[in-house]
């Protein structure tokens, strides 16, 4: 029982990780997405 206990723990645990990285990746990809988007604003209202 305890062993299947430590396993589930490290499922979560691991779980858990992934949950953080798939968060900071999203939070990446909104702030390229938003910084896309205002150098292309920059362009059009600056087109030199």
């Amino acid at each position: 029982m305890a062993e299947f206990e430590e396993k589930t723990h490290d499922l979560k645990s691991a779980i858990n990780h992934w949950q953080q990285a798939l968060n900071l990746s999203e939070k990446l990809n909104i702030l390229s997405h938003k910084e896309n988007c205002e150098q292309n604003l920059e362009r059009l209202l600056n087109p030199n």
